[in-house]
């Protein structure tokens, strides 16, 4: 063989080579690396992200603007205070043949706001992909935002005139 064949030999194989760890890198990524980037798209309103990271069907299905995934997403009196700030904790991630599910809980300003089943797969090109995103407000939540607008409604109505207010009744403790 020739030094210039040899030359060209040795190119072309460092290329090949590089070309195999390329695609065995993409194929190696994992489930959380892809659940991370979804959650952290989410918490910093990134729609673009959030969508890219989705496989093609949950992306079409899903259809909405920026502005209603700001929505959908941005926590409730959303402040610049770090302490009030929409955090993330991923709770569970199982992982099988090509799908992994994941539990994440979303809080806001430390009480818990939405529990979230996240479910990711395999795609052809060797990305996993978020193909269902399942939210549920959380119980705590809920009666937090009750009291809160019950306590609002009150005050809100008790200066009108004619308007009288009933105590909200004070739970009983049982005695045996």
């Amino acid at each position: 063989m020739t030094p210039k064949l040899w030359n060209v030999a040795l190119i072309g194989g460092g290329l090949l080579l590089i070309f195999a760890g390329i695609q065995q890198w993409r194929t190696n990524q994992k489930p959380k690396e892809t659940l991370i980037a979804f959650l952290d798209a989410v918490v910093d309103c990134d729609s673009e992200t959030a969508l890219e990271l989705m496989t093609p069907e949950l992306r079409e299905r899903a259809q909405f603007s920026v502005d209603d995934f700001d929505a959908a997403w941005a926590a409730p009196d959303a402040a610049e205070d770090a302490a009030m700030a929409l955090e993330y904790e991923i709770t569970a991630l199982d992982v099988r043949r090509g799908h992994a599910t994941a539990k994440a809980q979303f809080r806001h300003a430390e009480t818990p706001f939405v529990d979230s089943t996240i479910e990711l797969q395999l795609s052809s090109t060797g990305l996993w992909r978020v193909a269902r995103v399942d939210n549920r407000l959380n119980a705590a939540w809920r009666m937090l935002e009750n009291q809160r607008l019950s306590a609002e409604l009150r005050q809100s109505v008790q200066e009108l005139p004619g308007v009288n207010i009933a105590q909200e009744p004070v739970p009983q403790q049982r005695t045996q």
